[in-house]
C-alpha cells in the first residue's frame, strides 16, 4: 500500500515538473482577478468560451472581474500562430516586454499547435514592489556592471526558512492556439484546455510526455482521446487548486511537492472502493 501511495506521489510530481515552466525558481500564478478574452473566433462562440474560462477559474480559488475589465488572460485561435505572434510584436511590443531573446526566437521556431507566453511582475511576498536595478557596483571603487533585466532589490522583508522573500505574479498570459487544432472541439474541450494554459504557466512542447489524463491533451490528438477527455480532468482541477491556495512565496521545488501531493490525495481517495 506505500509502495502504491509513493508511486501515485512519483508520478504526480513527474507530471508537474514536465508541464510546468519554471521562472527563476518560482511558479508564478495569478493574484489579482481574471478577465478572460478570445480572439479569432465569433462573438456567439467566444462568450461562452471566456465564461466558461470564469468558471473554470472560479472554481480552482481565483476571483474573477466584470464584464468590461481589461483582459489579462487573452486566448486567441489563429490559422497561422507565427505570423500572428509577428503582428503582434510589430504592433503591440509592449506585450513581449521581459521576454528574453532566446524565448522570443523560441516563439518564432515552433510549429505549434500551442504558442504560449506570460507577462511575470515581481513582487515581495507581501505583495509590496520590488525595486528593479540595471546596474550594480561592489565596491566604491568599482564601476557599475550591467545585471540582468530580471534584477530586482526587495528591501524590508521578513526572511522565512519556509518561502521565498519575492513572489512572482502573472500580470498577463497570450495562448495562441492552432485553428486546425481547435476544430472538431467541443467549447467546453476548447475553453477549460484554455483555462490550464491561460491560468498557469505550462510548457506546451511537453504535454505529449504527461502520464496522467488532461485535457490539454485534446490539443495535440484526435480519437479516443478527444472522446473520453471531455473537459478539465481531476488532474487539470487539483493542479490548479494547489497553485492557487496557500501562500504565493514557495520556491517551485516547494510548489512541485504541493501539487504533487494534492493530486495524489485525490487519487488516492478515487481509487478508494465505496463503502457498502
Amino acid at each position: 500500500m506505500v509502495t502504491g501511495v509513493r508511486h501515485s506521489y512519483d508520478r504526480a510530481l513527474t507530471d508537474v515538473r514536465t508541464i510546468t515552466a519554471d521562472n527563476n525558481g518560482h511558479y508564478a500564478r495569478f493574484e489579482s482577478e481574471i478577465c478572460p478574452l478570445v480572439l479569432g473566433l465569433s462573438r456567439q462562440l467566444a462568450a461562452p468560451v471566456e465564461a466558461r474560462i470564469r468558471s473554470v477559474a472560479s472554481r480552482v480559488g481565483l476571483r474573477t472581474a466584470g464584464t468590461s475589465c481589461a483582459a489579462n488572460v487573452t486566448i486567441i485561435i489563429a490559422d497561422d500562430g507565427p505570423a500572428v505572434i509577428l503582428a503582434l510584436r510589430r504592433k503591440m511590443p509592449e506585450l513581449f516586454t521581459g521576454l528574453s531573446g532566446f524565448e522570443i526566437g523560441r516563439l518564432k521556431r515552433e510549429s505549434g499547435p500551442v504558442w504560449n507566453w506570460y507577462s511575470i511582475d515581481p513582487k515581495r511576498r507581501d505583495g509590496a514592489p520590488v525595486e528593479h536595478i540595471s546596474q550594480i557596483a561592489f565596491g566604491p571603487s568599482d564601476p557599475p556592471k550591467p545585471v540582468s533585466p530580471h534584477a530586482y532589490i526587495a528591501s524590508n522583508v521578513t526572511l522565512s526558512r519556509l518561502t521565498e522573500p519575492v513572489r512572482l505574479d502573472l500580470a498577463l498570459s497570450f495562448v495562441v492556439i492552432n485553428s486546425r487544432a481547435a476544430a472538431g472541439l467541443t467549447l467546453q474541450q476548447l475553453a477549460d484546455a484554455s483555462a490550464v494554459l491561460g491560468l498557469s504557466m505550462i510548457n506546451p512542447r511537453r504535454v505529449g510526455e504527461l502520464r496522467s489524463e488532461s485535457v490539454l491533451q485534446v490539443l495535440s490528438t484526435s480519437g479516443d482521446v478527444r472522446r473520453r477527455i471531455a473537459g478539465a480532468t481531476d488532474f487539470d482541477i487539483r493542479y490548479l487548486s494547489a497553485l492557487y491556495s496557500g501562500d504565493s512565496g514557495y520556491s517551485s521545488d516547494q510548489q512541485a511537492a504541493r501539487l504533487a501531493t494534492a493530486i495524489e490525495r485525490s487519487n488516492a481517495r478515487l481509487a478508494r472502493p465505496a463503502e457498502n
